[in-house]
């Protein structure tokens, strides 16, 4: 029961402290080309920042080309680089080319990298698993013998003592 808490604590604590939204990993230090680290830690222990960033995205392309999060690019000649919306909140700065575009389709470049981290931590929890298994282990069909033996002799007992 202990394992519960933990694990929820565990990805409540760093799935708030590394989502990018908060010091110590905002999305600017997560996206700085210089700080690669930084970035796959932050996907490793909090994989919920992509789907807190998918959410934000998704929402603000909807928006209006006025708004400053998209832009008709017929219409914004001269724009310089890295003067939307999207730059100053340091949101999907990895696809600055398509996160543009006004659309109600969704953004989903996020859904790759947190299936990749989901697939990752499975298996390395399969590997040590697979390594802690020489443990003594019951199996599960000595266990369910087991519970439902005592669950007989439990009845049987009632009976005898009406």
């Amino acid at each position: 029961s202990s394992t519960t808490v933990v694990i929820g604590f565990f990805s409540a604590f760093f799935g708030l402290l590394f989502s990018g939204g908060l010091a110590p990993a905002t999305y600017v230090e997560i996206y700085d080309p210089a700080r690669k680290a930084l970035a796959a830690f932050c996907g490793l222990v909090s994989p919920t920042r992509y789907f807190i960033e998918m959410s934000a995205v998704n929402e603000h392309r909807t928006l209006p080309s006025q708004s400053g999060f998209t832009f008709i690019e017929s219409e914004a000649f001269g724009l310089p680089e890295d003067s939307t919306s999207f730059d100053f909140l340091s949101l999907a700065q990895n696809d600055e080319i398509n996160v543009v575009e006004r659309s109600t389709r969704g953004w989903y470049w996020s859904a790759l990298p947190a299936v990749i981290v989901g697939l990752t931590i499975r298996g390395i929890c399969g590997i040590i698993l697979a390594f802690e298994s020489k443990q003594v282990i019951i199996p599960l069909r000595k266990a369910c013998a087991r519970q439902m033996e005592k669950s007989f002799c439990r009845q049987f007992d009632v009976f005898e003592n009406v």
